[in-house]
């Protein structure tokens, strides 16, 4: 159970992030590289089943090598987090009036009608 619900917490992690990612040859890219240099630099390093294996940086960054189908097994995915984008000048009006009528987008504070 332990295993499949930290699947469903990856992938439901990763879908909630825009990510953009790339294939690449999976030479040289060996689970022992990959795992260790990814726990000794802070990351999380993993090994799945059919004999994938990977690491999700801290940056929201990582890489998938191996897996079940026979493309899988030649390639690793590399993937970067998408940054947000640049406010426009809109988007920075209205949340300067959504503070002043009380509501706090970050915090995510609803306006207290006895306050008012």
């Amino acid at each position: 159970m332990l295993k499949s619900g930290m699947a469903i917490f990856a992938i439901v992690g990763l879908s909630l992030s825009p990510a953009m990612a790339k294939d690449i040859p999976i030479k040289g890219q060996t689970k022992d590289k990959i795992v260790n240099g990814c726990r000794a630099a802070g990351g999380a390093g993993w090994e799945g089943r059919y004999g994938a294996y990977g690491c999700h940086n801290r940056s929201g960054g990582g890489i998938v090598c191996g897996g079940a189908t026979k493309r899988d097994k030649k390639t690793c995915t590399i993937y970067m987090e998408v940054p947000p984008p640049v406010p426009e000048r809109e988007d920075v009006r209205t949340f300067g009036k959504d503070v002043a009528e009380g509501y706090d987008p970050i915090r995510g504070d609803a306006p207290n009608a006895e306050t008012k």
